[in-house]
């Protein structure tokens, strides 16, 4: 991007957050406590040459770091949808782990309780796999008469 579009989308950013722009080089220098002049040249498109400070910047107004360099947007997971894999990760290796399955309305259901709770239920879930497992060990040894029992 160059210094002139950079500057203009900028100086959009601070008109869309509702910062005037009288004033704003001086509004930034306070909330970060930087040189005046360091922040007129960021409104003026110059890039930081201290990246931490920049950093700073970025965070304390929520600015996408790419987008004011490059132009371009980063793309961005949520939270919500880290949890929401993790959740759906977990539920589909429980029913491959254990032959459960459940009909669409019971899988959203573990989902859900999965998300309110991602580690307790990933441990109970993993008891039932475990569970599951020493049944079937017992099973086979019922029925092959290991134990020599009758």
């Amino acid at each position: 991007m160059k210094k002139e579009d950079r500057a203009a989308w900028l100086a959009k950013f601070f008109d869309e957050s509702g910062i005037a722009l009288y004033g704003r080089a001086s509004r930034i220098s306070r909330d970060l406590g930087c040189a005046k002049a360091a922040a007129t040249g960021w409104l003026n498109g110059t890039l930081p040459r201290d990246m931490e400070l920049g950093m700073r910047f970025c965070e304390f107004y929520g600015i996408d770091l790419k987008e004011w360099v490059l132009g371009e947007k980063t793309k961005q997971v949520s939270l919500e949808t880290e949890r929401l894999h993790t959740a759906l990760t977990l539920v589909r290796e429980f029913e491959d782990e254990t032959d459960v399955r459940w009909d669409i309305k019971d899988f959203i259901e573990q989902v859900e309780m999965v998300m309110d709770d991602p580690k307790y239920h990933q441990r109970h879930l993993r008891d039932v796999v475990d569970l599951q497992r020493r049944m079937k060990i017992r099973e086979v040894i019922k029925k092959t008469n290991i134990c020599g029992e009758d």
